[in-house]
C-alpha cells in the first residue's frame, strides 16, 4: 500500500482534534531545526499526523513508603470541544511504542510498566471519553542501599562495640558513644536533604531514626553503667562515715561513775580529738579518739551525713552484668526491628484481602 508523505504547510489544510492533556504542567513543541511533525496520507483516506512535544506532568505521589514505594503516573488526554457523541479517543494498540526501551538506569527506575485504559468524564451539557496512558513506577533501591541503609546500620553496629570495653575505660566509651551520635546526626542530616520535602513520616525516616535511638540509647547505657559503678562506691563511702559519726555522737553522752559530762577537746601534738572528763575527782577516765575526718565538721556536714544513711544503694554487685545483658539485648532488638521495617513497607497492604 502506497501512502504519501505530505509537508508541513499542508496541515493547515487538515483537520486535527483538540487534544489536550489534563495533568499537563508545562510543554513546548520542538522546532529544531524545523516544526517536528509529520503527515501521512493512506489510500484508504486515513491520516496519519504526529508531533513531538516535551510535557512535564503532574502525579499525585504517596510518599510515605519512599524509597520502597511504587507510584502509578497518568498521561490524560481529552478533547477540548467535541464530546463522545462527535469524537471518541481510542488508543490503536495495547503497546506504548518506544517506551519499554528506555533506560531506567539513568532514573534509578527499575520498573516502568505502561498500561492503557478508558473513562468518561460527564459534565453538565455533554461528556467526554479520556483516554488515559498509565505508567508504574518502581524505584531501584540499591541506590539507597549503598548511600543510606548500610552506614546506618554499620554505625549502629559500631555503637555496640561500647559494651565489650572495659567499664572503667571512661574517655573511650563516651568517646565512642559521642562519635557515632555525630555520625547518624551527619548521616540524617545529607540524606534529608536530597529526599523529597513532605510533612509525611518516610520509610527511610523511619529507618533512619530507628537506628539513631539504638545509637543514643548505648550512649546512656554506658551512663548507667557508670553510676552504678562509681555512684554505688561513694554511696557506700558515706554511710560508712555516717555509721562513724553515730558512734561518735554515742561517746559524746558517755558519762563517769559521777555523773559528770565528758566533752572533746582537741590534741595538737597527736593531730586528732580526744574526750576527756570535765572535772573527775577521783581516778582517770580512758581517753576516746574519733577520727580525723570529723575535726572539722560543722553540724550541717554531720546532718547531710545522717541523711545520707537512709538513702538506698543499688544491689548491683557486678557492672558487668548490664553489659552482658546489652550484648544481646541490643542486637535481638535490632534484628527485630528490620524484620517489621522490611516486612510492613515491602508488603502491599491494598492487595490483600482480609
Amino acid at each position: 500500500m502506497v501512502e504519501f508523505i505530505l509537508k508541513n504547510c499542508i496541515r493547515k489544510y487538515i483537520w486535527v482534534p483538540d487534544v489536550f492533556f489534563v495533568n499537563e504542567k508545562s510543554s513546548f513543541r520542538h522546532t529544531v531545526t524545523m516544526m517536528n511533525t509529520m503527515v501521512r496520507l493512506y489510500p484508504d483516506g486515513n491520516v496519519f499526523y504526529s508531533i513531538r512535544i516535551t510535557m512535564k506532568l503532574v502525579c499525585p505521589m504517596q510518599m510515605h513508603k519512599y524509597p520502597l514505594d511504587e507510584q502509578n503516573c497518568s498521561l490524560i488526554m481529552e478533547s477540548y470541544s467535541h464530546s463522545d457523541d462527535e469524537m471518541t479517543l481510542y488508543l490503536m494498540s495495547n503497546e506504548a511504542l518506544g517506551v519499554n526501551s528506555i533506560d531506567n538506569s539513568i532514573n534509578g527506575l527499575k520498573d516502568l510498566r505502561p498500561g492503557l485504559y478508558h473513562r468518561y468524564i460527564y459534565f453538565i451539557f455533554c461528556s467526554n471519553l479520556s483516554s488515559p496512558f498509565q505508567f508504574w513506577l518502581r524505584r531501584r533501591i540499591t541506590y539507597f542501599l549503598l548511600q543510606s541503609y548500610v552506614p546506618c546500620t554499620l554505625i549502629t553496629i559500631l555503637s555496640w562495640v561500647s559494651f565489650w570495653i572495659n567499664y572503667e575505660a571512661t574517655a573511650a566509651r563516651v568517646s565512642l558513644g559521642i562519635t557515632t551520635v555525630m555520625t547518624m546526626t551527619t548521616i540524617y542530616t545529607h540524606v534529608s536533604a536530597g529526599m523529597p520535602k513532605i510533612p509525611d513520616l518516610k520509610a527511610l525516616d523511619v529507618y533512619m531514626l530507628a537506628c539513631f535511638v539504638f545509637v543514643f540509647m548505648a550512649l546512656l547505657e554506658y551512663a548507667v553503667v557508670n553510676y552504678s559503678f562509681y555512684g554505688r562506691r561513694r554511696m557506700l563511702s558515706r554511710q560508712r562515715h555516717s555509721q562513724m559519726l553515730e558512734k561518735s555522737e554515742e561517746s559524746h553522752d558517755y558519762s563517769n561513775s559521777y555523773g559528770s559530762r565528758i566533752r572533746t577537746c582537741r590534741d595538737s601534738s597527736a593531730g586528732e580529738r580526744t574526750l576527756r572528763q570535765r572535772s573527775v575527782p577521783n581516778g582517770d577516765v580512758p581517753q576516746l579518739t574519733v577520727p580525723k575526718f570529723l575535726k572539722n565538721m560543722s553540724s550541717k556536714d554531720a546532718k547531710r551525713l545522717r541523711r545520707f544513711k537512709a538513702l538506698s544503694v543499688c544491689d548491683i554487685k557486678d557492672v558487668s552484668v548490664i553489659d552482658e545483658f546489652s550484648r544481646r539485648a541490643f542486637p535481638i532488638s535490632f534484628i527485630v526491628f528490620n524484620i517489621i521495617y522490611w516486612t510492613y513497607y515491602k508488603t502491599d497492604w491494598s492487595k490483600l484481602s482480609w
